[in-house]
């Protein structure tokens, strides 16, 4: 019995490929490019899986929410989600009502962890992977191995590393501006109609702020596309498709994005990334060169910039061959730099994540089109292969150490906002008439681990949080001093406060002026995120320590040995500026008369230990004493350690 088209049976279907598969495998063992592509395939694809194992450690690592996540995840876990779609929010970082619902949706279902808020942008950036695929194999038809290496490279990509792990939506943005690409492909293609199209590009709206411009991109190179081919009804459709678009967007901006994106603070800082069209003016040309290499500074190291002559190659390949595509995609990152010249879209390399998956993409249309000039008798295309897989590879190589991400290696981090472990310290050691002073950029992130709505941190029932207020130049920063100080005995906690990460300098004027005040003792410090004990009562002081030297001398007028300093507190004893420790040497019982001052070359944490070597000659005969004095603050024989005697006889002779 004959069959219908396209119809078979399990049994058949099985039947009738093995046989294809076993042609082809043959086919591949006596086909060398077949066989070095198959190979390289492999290998990238070990890649592409290692670099989601890498993100994945990343998200169990439970990183600290750096400053701007923690000002985003306050308005998902500070507002219900009828307030969430009714701004203002509680901070000011700009992004869309799409992704905020999809933050709630995620912390709904799968708790408050910080591996939940940061699980969007790992979603986006594997279906960034698989839009990006299909649009080079399908739209610019790229052979298998050089789509794996294009999927490699931007698998490997620090930057992509750094924000598909983050609680932003940028990694979205990437994705989104392929995908639309993907939608324009399928309803050329005819595989979608205009509604279907239109509905589609208006949901990716409300989850990408830049989409509008790649949207718009896609419209107008279709509505140009049909006056130039007359097409009646295709005018139309594009017509139907931008009007169910920009209702869409007039929605979204005017009752959304309008009221976040025009706060005075954020509109200031993005003030200097607007592109400047007046090339003719010299100021504006340097202006234009600083904020392009900004905008490229993710490729700089190794041969990182090698992409970008490539990707610009491929474009001009791309419009060669006539791709429509590649213009929709032009006309996109165009009216994207016209937004940022009239201040309605900054030009910023975070904002502009989608530019660097192009790049990839291009450099690899231009690769796979290569021809090399080679001897006779060579397998021209073998070798033409070969050389642009090792170029692929060579820009692969360029970020070989993406796995130390999923390490959490301090250079992955962002200095000054680790303070997870900070937090937990004070939550578990608190004790009854102690409070913690939070430095207001600290606030966000305390609020997000403590718990919203309450000021109490740790065990207790009573409030025992004193939030910072916000402080500008001009304003001084006593009065913040003088909260501190009137607890007689707070942990003081800063954030986002690292110069040069953050240029505020409040935090070590108040620093300063603290240690003047009182005793100002470093507990903890994460990756340039310190957490201090201030206290203006000596016997509420939390350090500690003992001293012992087992092989101590003193003999003909010289002391000489080994001391062993042992850190028993709960502070940081420092080795250099405000509290050295310092060993020091004098006569018994006399605090002013030091023979020796030695300081130690090491920092001793909580429970460790370091020694330092002494030898002082023409010591006169008398009692001495040992002790350990952190410099500026106090000696430990005034916290109750024993300093060790010394006794120097008269020399014999």
């Amino acid at each position: 019995m004959t069959e219908a088209p396209g119809s078979n049976t399990g049994d058949d279907t099985d039947g009738n490929r093995l046989p294809q598969i076993r042609t082809q495998l043959a086919l591949i063992r006596h086909d060398s490019i077949s066989t070095v592509s198959l190979i390289a395939c492999m290998f990238l694809g070990v890649v592409i899986l290692y670099s989601l194992v890498v993100r994945i450690q990343m998200l169990a690592l439970g990183t600290s929410l750096w400053c701007d996540e923690a000002l985003l995840v306050e308005n998902v876990f500070a507002k219900s989600v009828t307030q969430i779609v009714t701004p203002p929010l509680s901070n000011p970082p700009t992004t869309s009502i799409g992704y905020l619902l999809a933050l709630k949706a995620l912390v709904h279902v799968f708790g408050s962890a910080e591996w939940v808020l940061r699980l969007y942008s790992f979603v986006a950036f594997v279906l960034l992977l698989v839009v990006q695929g299909f649009v080079l194999r399908k739209i610019f038809h790229l052979p298998v191995v050089f789509v794996m290496l294009s999927l490699a490279l931007t698998s490997v990509f620090f930057y992509y590393v750094d924000y598909s792990a983050e609680v932003k939506p940028y990694m979205g943005d990437a994705f989104f501006s392929i995908l639309f690409i993907l939608l324009y492909y399928l309803y050329r293609r005819r595989r979608i109609g205009p509604v279907l199209l239109g509905v589609a590009l208006s949901v990716c709206l409300l989850f990408s702020s830049p989409a509008a411009f790649f949207i718009a991109g896609i419209l107008l190179t279709e509505f140009a596309a049909a006056l130039v081919q007359r097409a009646k009804r295709r005018i139309l459709d594009v017509v139907f498709v931008g009007a169910i678009s920009f209702v869409t967007f007039a929605l979204h901006y005017f009752l959304w994005l309008r009221p976040i994106s025009s706060y005075p603070d954020l509109v200031s800082f993005w003030q200097y990334r607007r592109f400047d069209f007046r090339f003719w003016d010299l100021a504006a040309l340097s202006k234009d060169w600083g904020i392009l290499r900004e905008l490229l500074n993710p490729l700089a190291g190794g041969v990182g910039f090698l992409v970008l002559p490539l990707a610009a190659a491929g474009v001009i390949v791309a419009l060669v061959n006539r791709n429509t595509y590649t213009i929709a995609i032009l006309c996109g990152f165009a009216l994207l730099t016209g937004a940022s010249a009239v201040g309605v879209y900054p030009m910023e390399n975070r904002l502009w994540m989608s530019l660097f998956a192009w790049v990839f993409m291009y450099a690899f249309v231009l690769l796979s089109s290569v021809r090399v000039q080679i001897p006779a008798g060579v397998n021209k295309p073998l070798a033409t292969r070969i050389v642009a897989l090792l170029i692929g590879l060579v820009l692969i190589a360029s970020f070989r150490h993406f796995p130390d991400y999923g390490k959490g290696a301090e250079w992955t981090l962002k200095p000054g906002n680790q303070a997870n472990a900070l937090i937990a310290y004070v939550q578990d050691n608190i004790e009854p008439g102690e409070v913690l002073y939070s430095y207001y950029t600290a606030n966000f992130v305390i609020k997000y681990k403590n718990g919203y709505q309450t000021d109490t941190i740790g065990p207790g029932t009573q409030d025992n949080i004193i939030w910072g207020a916000p402080l500008s130049p001009g304003s001084g920063d006593s009065s913040e001093i003088s909260r501190i100080i009137d607890t007689h005995g707070a942990y003081v906690l800063f954030y986002h406060s690292y110069y040069p990460f953050s240029a505020d300098p409040f935090p070590a004027t108040i620093t300063t002026d603290l240690q003047k005040s009182g005793y100002m003792d470093l507990i903890m410090d994460d990756f340039h995120t310190p957490l201090y004990w201030f206290t203006q009562d000596l016997s509420r002081v939390k350090a500690s320590a003992s001293l012992e030297s087992p092989d101590l001398t003193a003999k003909d007028g010289t002391i000489s040995g080994v001391f062993v300093a042992t850190n028993s507190g709960k502070t940081v004893l420092r080795a250099d500026g405000y509290g050295t420790l310092t060993l020091v040497i004098r006569k018994a019982e006399d605090p002013s008369s030091q023979i020796a001052s030695v300081p130690f070359s090491q920092e001793i944490l909580p429970g460790q230990s370091t020694s330092v070597s002494i030898n002082i000659p023409d010591v006169s005969a008398g009692q001495y004493e040992a002790d350990l004095v952190c410099q500026g603050e106090y000696s430990f024989s005034q916290l109750g350690m024993l300093p060790i005697p010394i006794t120097v006889g008269t020399s014999t002779g």
